[in-house]
This record gives C-alpha cells, structure tokens and sequence, in this order.
C-alpha cells in the first residue's frame, strides 16, 4: 500500500519488479509511462477515486494481472497502457465515469484471456488495435456516445462467432454510420 502523500507513480518507477498487489490511494492522480510495465507477478492493482491519468505502457505485461475496474475519475489512458496483460479477463469503468479518452493504439492489445468489456458512457471513440489480438473477448458494451472505431477492433473472427454478444447503447441507425 502506498502512502496517502504519493501523487504521482513516475516512468518506469516498478518497471520489472516482483511486485504481487499494490493499492494506489486517492492522492495518486497520475500513473507514468510504464511505471509498472513488467511486473509480471503483479496479480492486483487497486485504483481508488482520484486518478485521473494512466501513462502510455504503464500496466504492460503485467501477465499475472486479471482484471481493471477504472475508478470514475479517470481521463485518459495511454497507447499500450494494458497490453500484454496475459491473464486479464475483464475491464470495467465504474458508473459516473465520463469524457475518457484512449491515446493511441493497443490499449488492450494481446490480453488473449480477455472476455468482457464494458466501455464508459461519454467515450466517441475506440482507438486504432485497441483489442487487437483478445481472442477470446466475446462479450463487449458499446455506449451511444462512440462515433469512431478504429481499425483491427475484433468484431468477428474472435468469440463474437461463437454466441457472444456486442452491445451497442444507441440505434441501429446510428450503429451503421458508425466509421
């Protein structure tokens, strides 16, 4: 557990440890580049209300790691954040969270045991490769505020084909402007 005087996690700062849970407290609103990428021992992470920026490759290859539930209070998740996360099964965003943007590609990228996802109202685009590789991602929700998705997004040819579900939170109108 981390001290309520951290606000940031600087670059690379648990890059490759053997870290196994950390709980970051509310006071850390920033996660560096890369700060826990490599952490391959690292089953948890628990992020409180209060973190705003995750940093591009921060979480990746965490291949212990099984699951993300972003606090309300996130803004922005950077290219490759989770990448590699091997054992990852789901990603969720607590209720309330709003306007998230992704920058740049393969957020979720390579996390092969992923398979439910539950994208945040307010999010208007889903980034380039951002579940490139997640082949057994078979259950995923979609808000109505999405109105971009990028290419490489596993739509068919993954477990959609074997009765999984895609949700989309708007009209079937909408869904076919969708580009």
């Amino acid at each position: 557990h981390l001290p309520d005087s951290v606000s940031n996690i600087g670059e690379s700062a648990f890059k490759g440890s053997a870290l196994v849970n950390v709980t970051l407290p509310g006071s850390v609103t920033d996660v560096g580049n890369s700060a826990f990428e490599g952490c391959n021992n690292l089953v948890s992470a628990s992020v409180n209300e209060g973190l705003r920026t995750i940093g591009d490759h921060a979480f990746h290859a965490c291949r212990s790691r099984q699951y993300i539930d972003f606090p309300s209070t996130i803004e922005s998740v950077g290219a490759g954040a989770f990448m590699s996360c091997d054992k990852m099964t789901r990603v969720r965003f607590k209720p309330g969270t709003r306007d998230v943007t992704f920058n740049g590609n393969g957020t979720f990228a390579q996390c092969t045991y992923l398979t439910d996802v539950t994208l945040p109202q307010g999010l208007t685009e889903i980034v380039d490769d951002m579940f490139q590789s997640c082949t057994m991602l078979s259950n995923i929700y979609i808000p109505a505020t999405v109105k971009k998705i990028g290419i490489q997004l596993p739509f068919s040819g993954y477990g959609f084909q074997n009765g999984g579900t895609i949700a989309y939170g708007g009209s079937q109108t909408t869904w076919d402007s969708i580009g």
